[in-house]
């Protein structure tokens, strides 16, 4: 089983079978927003290592590298929208291109108030999933945006005298 192609189609059949699963499972709760953000990163993770591959010399597509690359893009893909997500709920990140939100519980558990999140037009709803596709797709884009963060927090720690 070394066959990259084979393990690279897995991959997306495994995301859209997890998130079918949760839809399924969570149809009333913001948690299905959650996992689709995670799951559209995940897609974006994933086809960004198609276009990987296919530039790939053949004796390399059997490598095991490529092969855990395969499977681990997506995860980490997915992750990364998570955190975009909360960068964009939390206000951090913010602007005309970026979604607005609007909170249907009130609470202080992170997990809540996350799942509490939802965009608050039509509007927002695609920026939602175009971001959550660009930030696995696009795998600086949230380490970037990450830096930058640091470096402005270090800053106002520490203004220059």
């Amino acid at each position: 089983m070394n066959n990259i192609r084979l393990h690279a189609a897995l991959v997306p059949a495994i995301v859209v079978i997890l998130s079918t699963m949760v839809a399924f499972l969570f149809p009333h709760s913001n948690a299905a927003n959650i996992m689709t953000v995670f799951c559209l990163g995940a897609l974006g993770g994933t086809t960004s290592t198609y276009y990987r591959l296919k530039d790939l010399p053949k004796e390399e597509k059997h490598n095991i590298d490529a092969i855990v690359q395969v499977y681990t893009t997506p995860i980490v893909a997915g992750i990364f929208s998570f955190v975009l997500f909360i960068a964009l709920v939390s206000g951090i990140v913010d602007g005309s291109l970026f979604p607005d939100f609007r909170f249907t519980v009130k609470s202080n558990s992170f997990l809540q108030v996350l799942g509490g999140a939802a965009p608050k037009e039509n509007e927002d709803a695609a920026k939602l999933l175009l971001w959550s596709f660009t930030s696995g797709f696009v795998e600086r884009i949230v380490p970037n945006m990450i830096d930058r963060l640091g470096k402005e927090s270090a800053k106002r720690r520490n203004p220059p005298a």
